[in-house]
Parts: C-alpha cells; structure tokens; sequence
C-alpha cells in the first residue's frame, strides 16, 4: 500500500485510519517524533481513534520478523522430530507427556 503524501498532521492521522480503517504506531511516531513532548495530545488523538473505531497497530521492523519466522520454523522443526520418538524408546512417564504434547 503506497501513501499518495506523507501524515504530518492529526487530521491526516484521521484521514489516513478513516481510508484504511487502521494506522500504525510509525504513522503516529511521524507526527509526534518526540511523543514524550505531547502525551496531552497523543492521549485525544487515541481518544478520536477509539471513537471512530480506527485501530492502532505496532509497527516491526523487517529484522524481528525474520527472527520471528525463524523461531517458528525451528520450533516445528522440533516438535517435529519429537513426534517421530518411537514409544518403545520413551519410558519416563514425563518424557512422554511431553512426546504426546509435542505430538499435538
């Protein structure tokens, strides 16, 4: 999704999550680059998004998602071969619990 001109302003937050139905946090950080400086103001404009039903999402970088997706295809990767363990093998009552979890 292309942005036609940058948000500088409340309104064009308004504007922006009315089209979209949603802003980021990134879009917020765009008009108040020092939030520390304007809770007062932050606070009315969450106030005026809640009302119109306009949600706010975090933004992540590119680097946290891969690391994301990189965790999860590990944790398969895991679960995976612990769903493999034979029955026999596995004779701790706790070891398989955790099969059958794992297995789920």
């Amino acid at each position: 999704m292309t942005k036609t001109k940058p948000i500088t302003t409340i309104k064009d937050l308004l504007k922006e999550g009315k089209d979209n139905g949603f802003i980021t946090q990134e879009d917020i950080l765009s008009v108040f680059a020092r939030p520390e400086l304007h809770i007062k103001e932050i606070d009315e404009l969450y106030d005026k998004l809640l009302k119109a039903e306009i949600d706010v999402f975090e933004t992540t970088s590119q680097e946290e998602e891969k690391e994301l997706t990189k965790s999860m295809v590990d944790l398969e990767k895991e679960l995976e071969s612990l769903s493999k363990i034979d029955h026999a093998v596995v004779s701790d009552p706790v070891r398989m619990y955790l099969k059958e979890i794992g297995r789920v």
